[in-house]
């Protein structure tokens, strides 16, 4: 019995593939539904619009000419939702940073929104430890915290930082429970 193994798909009919499920592919991404884990790899991006202090729209280059928009949740930080206390102070001081600017992120898969993960570097700055740093966000991780983050984490809150200069501030994960979006 003979086993044939499939060649890789011709280039014509890639192009002919939606830009973005292929650009997926190529970059070894995973959607929501997959459960694979990649290995982080960085890519050159512009930043677009800001959303949050912990979101924004980038255009990522995949190839030498094309690339794909993608909403990116940065990874490892969870900053205030834009309605809560402290919520537009974090999507100004991401815009600062980031706004319409070259960056590189670091990717990390997708969540269960659709979102691409990923670390965020402007040059060799590593945006995620500004942020927390700076006191515009909590360091996140369920199961292992970035211990760089935690230490930022630690630092901004014993002088006060940003949120920390609150008595006691929410985090966010505890304000969207009690207000939860109505579709």
């Amino acid at each position: 019995m003979s086993v044939r193994l499939s060649a890789p798909a011709p280039p014509t009919l890639l192009a002919s593939a939606s830009l973005r499920s292929t650009a997926r592919i190529a970059c070894g991404l995973t959607g929501p539904s997959d459960t694979a884990i990649t290995r982080p790899r960085k890519y050159p991006s512009s930043s677009g619009r800001v959303l949050d202090g912990d979101t924004f729209v980038a255009e990522i280059r995949v190839w030498f000419s094309q690339a794909v928009v993608e909403r990116v949740r940065i990874a490892g930080i969870d900053a205030p939702e834009i309605k809560q206390p402290h919520g537009t102070l974090a999507r100004s001081a991401l815009e600062r940073k980031v706004g319409h600017r070259r960056v590189a992120v670091e990717s990390r898969g997708y969540d269960k929104h659709g979102r691409l993960l990923g670390k965020l570097w402007l040059d060799e700055r590593d945006v995620c430890r500004e942020m927390v740093a700076e006191g515009h966000a909590w360091a996140s991780g369920r199961i292992a915290p970035d211990p760089d983050l935690v230490d930022a984490e630690s630092l901004a809150r014993r002088e006060r930082r940003g949120l920390w200069a609150e008595a006691s501030p929410e985090e966010p994960s505890q304000w969207r429970a009690a207000h939860p979006r109505v579709p």
